[in-house]
């Protein structure tokens, strides 16, 4: 799927593996890598974001592109593991994206700031300094802050 924005409309045009064309807000984006629960409410915290306007923090707050929204969406894509809690997705007043999971003294960071541009931070309660890094397109590397994140889900849910 390869896609183009309208820079007028804010809107992404789609071209689908078919050589069709989808004309689409920014409502749908063509998200459909993958259909369940959590990417439905991944994608619904995403969508606004490419729609705020200049000055939207009430401090000057440049807004996000569609690209960086889309590649967030990505980058979720490859990380998500069954078992994994929705984020909290917000943006920054620099354009990038910061998707956050906080789950029983542990928590794991992305900040997207553009195409194949990620940092992430991970820390665990007691441990002695957080861990940071770079990802761009290979997200393998988190798959141990991922499982984390799930193994405390895990331990909350089984203490409820």
């Amino acid at each position: 799927m390869v896609g183009s924005v309208d820079s007028e409309t804010r809107s992404l045009r789609v071209i689908d593996g078919g050589g069709g064309t989808d004309d689409s807000s920014m409502a749908d984006l063509g998200w459909n890598i993958r259909r369940s629960g959590w990417f439905d409410r991944v994608r619904k915290q995403l969508t606004p974001l490419p729609n705020l306007k200049v000055g939207w923090d009430g401090h000057g707050a440049l807004p996000i592109s569609v690209d960086t929204a889309f590649f967030a969406y990505q980058a979720l894509n490859e990380v998500y593991r069954r078992g994994l809690p929705v984020p909290d997705i917000s943006p920054m007043p620099d354009e990038s994206i910061m998707v956050e999971w906080l789950v029983n003294g542990v928590e794991f960071t992305l900040e997207v700031h553009g195409i194949y541009d990620v940092t992430y931070i991970f820390e665990r309660e007691g441990d002695d300094e957080p861990r940071c890094g770079m990802a761009s397109q290979d997200f393998r590397n988190l798959d141990r802050f991922v499982c984390a994140v799930i193994e405390a889900t895990r331990e909350i849910n089984a203490a409820a």
